[in-house]
């Protein structure tokens, strides 16, 4: 996936080529870079389950190949295997840089990751600060309430509990009333509703 980001945690003692990337290359003494893969880490997109309508799961696999420069025709490093070339204005590798690494001895390792989404919790709005009524009057409109769910898209469904504490109490709601009771709806239709709580 071209939003995954690659890097790793010490470049020190390697040469790396487009880290932060999804595709990272890095070179050096074979006792360098396996400290350097010591800690790789992996950076999932940064808009990852920001919309309702997003999957709740992303999955995307890293292949870490590791070839073996030293061990073709006593050459200490390739001389065309595109790292040399690479422009350090685009930090892209040579077209031919897959064709010349087969060339070299070669192992490569594939990890899964899946990675899901966190049912986060709705919140509650409101667009006042209390509510008041007098003696005179038999109940008040609770309007201004308003429910979001950054994970709920409005077609979804959302469970609402209503009590009420104290005595001589009581809500009137979707076409209910009482002093406590359960009701399951779409996010639109509660966000409607709300401004009819009495």
């Amino acid at each position: 996936d071209p939003d995954v980001a690659i890097s790793i945690d010490d470049v020190a003692m390697v040469q790396t080529w487009r880290e932060h990337s999804s595709e990272m290359h890095l070179s050096g003494l074979y006792a360098n870079v396996q400290e350097a893969l010591r800690a790789v880490i992996i950076r999932p997109p940064v808009r990852l389950f920001a919309k309702a309508e997003d999957p709740d799961i992303f999955e995307f696999n890293v292949t870490i190949t590791a070839f073996a420069l030293g061990q073709m025709y006593n050459e200490p490093l390739p001389l065309h295997l595109g790292l040399e070339g690479t422009s350090p204005e685009t930090g892209f590798f040579a077209l031919d840089y897959a064709e010349v690494a087969k060339k070299y001895p070669s192992d490569a390792l594939t990890l899964p990751f899946v990675i899901r989404r966190v049912n986060r919790a709705p919140e509650l709005f409101i667009d006042r600060s209390h509510f008041s009524v007098t003696q005179l009057q038999a109940g008040v409109l609770l309007e201004g309430i308003t429910v979001s769910d950054p994970d709920a898209r409005m077609d979804d469904e959302i469970e609402v509990v209503l009590s009420v504490e104290g005595e001589g109490g009581a809500v009137e709601f979707a076409g209910s009333q009482g002093t406590h009771f359960t009701k399951q709806m779409t996010l639109q239709r509660l966000n409607f509703e709300l401004q009819n709580l009495r």
